[in-house]
């Protein structure tokens, strides 16, 4: 069982980072051409064997197809590890999309804010965690507020808020009469 202290340290561990996909990328296609590499080998040798064989009617027809046989074989892979390296860079992306839509900065982005206890920097997620007369920090995407909690109000969803609208005092009157 694994835990992480935020959302954003969550995707951290839940998806491996751009570099390590990259390396892992990497490995996979040295992996291929070194697989191609021992392949065309055997099929060299396969065809220096023939080369010599007195036994073919016409060796260099056989040559011919087998040296036709690597190429076509070559293609083959080379589409076939391009397509997977395409794959893998979407995925990639996809995940990097993820993680930057995942990370606090993005959520403040779009208008969130994050509460902190103004003492020890402690993150209040509910509002039974705070109590009247707290000094509290409000992070927002652009700058901070510093203030003291007026009311504690548990069990409310954001749904529940409605801007409050206070009627404003009268003016006050001046001593001129006006």
């Amino acid at each position: 069982d694994l835990r992480a202290p935020t959302p954003s340290a969550a995707a951290e561990l839940a998806v491996r980072n751009r570099e390590e996909l990259q390396e892992l990328i990497r490995n996979r296609i040295q992996k291929a051409y070194r697989i191609i590499r021992e392949r065309l080998n055997y099929y060299r040798e396969k065809v220096t064997h023939l080369e010599g064989s007195y036994a073919l009617r016409r060796p260099s027809d056989v040559i011919k197809q087998y040296q036709q046989r690597v190429d076509e074989l070559m293609r083959a892979l080379e589409v076939h590890y391009v397509h997977r390296l395409q794959n893998a860079r979407q995925r990639v992306d996809g995940l990097q999309r993820q993680l930057l839509a995942l990370s606090p900065e993005s959520i403040l982005q779009r208008g969130y804010a994050i509460c902190f206890r103004d003492g020890d920097g402690e993150l209040i997620k509910r509002a039974e965690e705070s109590h009247p007369g707290e000094r509290v920090r409000v992070q927002f995407y652009r700058g901070h507020l510093r203030g003291t909690v007026d009311e504690v109000v548990p069990n409310s969803t954001f749904r529940d808020v409605r801007p409050s609208v206070e009627p404003e005092d009268p003016p006050a009157a001046d001593d001129t009469g006006q």
